[in-house]
């Protein structure tokens, strides 16, 4: 796009995440899920015919995930343990014990073994900043904290790899996105293949090299 987009896509946009991407990269080498749990009642918007759906926008993983075949998970595969929160337990600042948080983590890593690429669109950070509350946002980060300290003692043979498309989280000042420096965490035995890694760019060749891929730009 030449340019920083927001998180719905239009036609341009679109149609690059539906020619290629990286849950196109991971059907080559098994397939992809998105372990999000939707409600039922976004399903079905989804579902409905595109006039009957004007107000609803996909974002770009929803997008792009459906370009690749991968389902949309519900309500229905998280009470199975086959899809999780993507709210992380916080959303209205509600907070989940250790227990359920170790238990979340868990049921996001035995996802992610059965699949070479699992995505979670954590967006509760992004919905939190917004709010430009410091008090809120400190509550969410100490969450984020258990979450990742519970996924890494549940990781095993799973990389995890955590990065922003952008701030706002860090500056309670306004609600707008920032210009900080996001970062990027890499966890895991594929971990290595992200040492040299520098921008959202360089995420995909990344994976593609993890795969072992025969090039890097997809």
């Amino acid at each position: 796009m030449g340019r920083p987009y927001g998180p719905w896509p239009g036609p341009t946009l679109a149609a690059l995440l539906d020619a290629d991407g990286l849950f196109h990269d991971a059907a080559r080498v098994g397939g992809g899920a998105l372990a999000n749990a939707y409600p039922q009642r976004y399903l079905d918007a989804l579902a409905a015919p595109a006039g009957a759906r004007r107000r609803l926008r996909p974002p770009a993983s929803v997008v792009a995930a459906r370009a690749a075949g991968v389902r949309l998970r519900g309500e229905a595969d998280a009470r199975g343990g086959a899809a999780v929160a993507a709210d992380l337990g916080f959303e209205g600042g509600v907070h989940l014990d250790a227990v359920a948080v170790d238990a979340w983590a868990r049921g996001l890593v035995a996802i992610a073994r059965d699949h070479p690429l699992t995505y979670l669109d954590a967006w509760v950070t992004d919905r939190v900043g917004h709010r430009a509350d410091l008090t809120l946002a400190t509550a969410l980060v100490a969450r984020l904290d258990a979450v990742l300290d519970a996924l890494a003692s549940a990781l095993d043979d799973v990389t995890l790899v955590v990065v922003s498309d952008h701030g706002n989280l860090e500056d309670a000042t306004g609600p707008r996105h920032t210009r900080s420096k996001v970062p990027l965490v890499a966890v895991g035995p594929a971990a290595r293949q992200f040492a040299g890694a520098r921008d959202l760019r360089d995420v995909r060749p990344a994976l593609r090299r993890a795969w072992g891929l025969a090039d890097a730009s997809g």
